[in-house]
């Protein structure tokens, strides 16, 4: 019995000093996603715009929180070779592949899409896309919307991938309805069709849009 009990207590003692080592390698693998998160933040707090340009007739504002758990939202407003249009892109991500993908094709891009003066919502998704998808990984996943605002008609012309939040409030009568999304969120086989929708816009109209980070 007694050797029984030296023998437990000699099993016990490992599994202690096993749970010990596990517990401090978890430490420093936690205080590494941290620092790295951490780094991820300070990097998109860089890359996403301070300032918009103004557009008369209209009133922007934004408000960018970082998530804790990954990287990748991403947003801007920019003007088009033709002064009286606009974008609008308002993007996130998930995975850590996706998410630096993401960030490097829309910088590449955004400035493109200001010279593409007659391409429409769904065609720039495409080019979006066709970049994107060689390098993502199995799970990563990005959601997207584009748009553009033309001020001669106050028509915006959009699509949308993915889980991108985005909302019409009427000026009138105050009622809040959510935009049509086209399809599911951009991943590395993404084959299905993308449309471009158009909304008539009125005055005192409030548009939000709200990625999941």
């Amino acid at each position: 019995l007694e050797s029984e009990v030296e023998a437990r207590e000699a099993d016990l003692k490992r599994y202690r000093d096993e749970l010990v080592s596990a517990n401090s390698q978890l430490e420093v693998l936690i205080a590494q996603i941290r620092q790295e998160l951490s780094i991820t933040k300070k990097i998109q707090k860089v890359l996403v715009p301070t300032e918009f340009p103004n557009f008369p007739g209209f009133e922007m504002s934004y408000k960018f929180l970082p998530s804790k758990i990954s990287g990748g939202d991403y947003y801007d407003l920019f003007e088009h070779k033709d002064r009286l249009r606009f974008g609008v892109i308002v993007a996130s991500a998930s995975g850590h592949s996706m998410s630096a993908i993401l960030l490097t094709v829309l910088l590449k891009l955004t400035h493109q899409m200001e010279s593409k003066k007659g391409a429409k919502p769904h065609e720039i998704l495409g080019a979006i896309g066709s970049e994107m998808q060689s390098s993502a990984g199995d799970s990563d996943l990005a959601d997207i919307f584009y748009g553009f605002i033309d001020r001669r008609s106050y028509t915006l012309s959009y699509s949308v991938l993915g889980e991108v939040a985005v909302y019409l409030k009427d000026g009138k009568t105050k009622e809040i309805k959510p935009l049509v999304v086209n399809s599911g969120p951009l991943a590395k086989n993404f084959n299905e069709k993308i449309e471009t929708r158009k909304i008539k816009l009125n005055p005192h109209d409030m548009l939000v849009a709200v990625t999941q980070g």
